[in-house]
């Protein structure tokens, strides 16, 4: 019989997985009556265009052009700035970004990477240029630059 030598054999200590960084999830909250209203007129408009389906997307409702999607729209939850909308523009065309940066309405949405981007409504008078930017959005979704 063989003996085993206590002192040669190594003890394995277990692997301890790193630990997860914490996320910087953006904070949903109740949007305002107002709020509900311009998303449903903005979605009924974009569901007349060719190929858009709403889905939705934890309380927002994800505008997509055939698999693309191209914006997000309260439903009954928003995001800060209070009374935004997500945009997503792949690509971003120059002569848009260079119109972004002069409008204040405008800012980043860091929550899902720097091609998406908020534009937040201040007043109704906000929603003609909401859908002239979504329609640029829409646009990009195709892979053909907005002019």
């Amino acid at each position: 019989m063989t003996k085993i030598d206590s002192g040669a054999m190594k003890s394995r200590k277990p692997v301890s997985k790193p630990k997860p960084r914490p996320r910087d999830v953006a904070k949903l909250h109740p949007i305002s009556d107002e709020m509900h209203q311009w998303s449903t007129l903005l979605e009924a408009e974009l569901l007349t265009w060719p190929n858009i389906t709403a889905k939705p997307m934890f309380g927002l409702r994800g505008l997509y052009r055939g698999e693309k999607i191209f914006a997000a729209l309260p439903k009954t939850r928003g995001f800060d700035p209070a009374g935004s909308i997500l945009l997503k523009f792949d690509p971003l065309p120059k002569a848009l970004q260079e119109k972004m940066k002069n409008d204040s309405r405008f800012g980043p949405w860091g929550h899902s990477g720097p091609r998406w981007t908020s534009f937040t409504l201040r007043s109704a008078d906000d929603l003609r240029d909401a859908l002239w930017w979504l329609q640029h959005a829409h646009r990009c979704a195709k892979g053909k630059a907005a002019k």
